[in-house]
């Protein structure tokens, strides 16, 4: 039996609510705690000191890869909202694939973007009605659209020629299922640069037999503390811009103002 407007609405604001509480800050709360790990190891009597330098590298790797999953969620989270008909956020959101996570940042790949039309939600009237305080409503929406702007950018790597790179997509995808971490590109293949000891080599795609060395791919993470941070800051980043997303969602919902017709107010393109 199909589920009433009202048991969907009930299912969204259950979900959107746990959600903006737990659910987008997971990646940087493993960030962190990952972070809190590296800095202890120079300290740490369990481990053999020659493994310290790979757990490190591990440690680095992991980390890169819940900023990119970070982004992934927010991905998926916008596309759930667009898409919400007729099954829902929290449906669009559970059932959804990690195409799911590209097709909501492209939304935003073509800056000035009105988040509020392109996830099809009110006019920002109606949104600054529900909230408490409604001063700075627009510039918080559009500060939103830029981040969102930002992940994207960072998520697909556009290209001038209007194709998208996907190298930290395709790493990522390495760190989770292959673990293919490399020391030294030249201890696994014929490689003419000089690499650098401040980086994890994440090994992407291997030449077959009709094809040079040249073809080798790494993406090369750093490891320097800087550049880690800036992996955390992306996860906060991505996690911010859910957490307010969610919160809109559920007090849209409760002023009964939230469309789930095909076609909700301000639809975009």
């Amino acid at each position: 039996m199909a589920l009433t407007l009202e048991q969907i609405q009930e299912n969204d604001r259950r979900f959107l609510t746990d959600f903006h509480s737990t659910g987008v800050w997971t990646h940087e709360y493993a960030a962190i705690a990952l972070h809190h790990e590296a800095l202890r190891l120079p300290d740490d009597t369990l481990l053999d000191p020659s493994d310290k330098p790979r757990v490190q590298m591990v440690i680095v790797a992991k980390i890169f890869a819940e900023a990119v999953a970070s982004m992934e969620t927010l991905g998926k989270l916008l596309q759930a909202i667009r898409a919400r008909h007729p099954d829902g956020i929290a449906y669009r959101y559970v059932n959804g694939t990690e195409h799911d996570s590209e097709r909501g940042l492209r939304l935003f790949r073509r800056p000035p973007t009105d988040l509020l039309q392109v996830l099809r939600l009110p006019a920002l009237p109606e949104v600054e009605a529900v909230l408490p305080e409604p001063g700075g409503v627009q510039q918080t929406i559009e500060a939103m659209s830029e981040h969102i702007q930002e992940v994207y950018a960072a998520y697909l790597e556009p290209r001038p020629d209007g194709s998208e790179a996907k190298s930290i997509v395709r790493a990522y995808r390495h760190i989770k299922h292959g673990s293919c971490l490399v020391t030294d590109p030249r201890t696994v293949a014929i490689w003419s640069a000089q690499p650098s000891p401040e980086d994890v080599h994440i090994l992407t795609r291997w030449p077959n037999a009709q094809e040079s060395n040249e073809h080798l791919e790494l993406k090369s993470v750093s490891m320097r503390e800087p550049d880690v941070l800036q992996n955390i800051g992306i996860c906060k980043l991505a996690s911010v811009v859910g957490s307010n997303l969610c919160q809109l969602a559920v007090k849209l919902i409760d002023a009964g103002l939230l469309s789930y017709a095909p076609e909700g107010p301000n639809a975009g393109p």
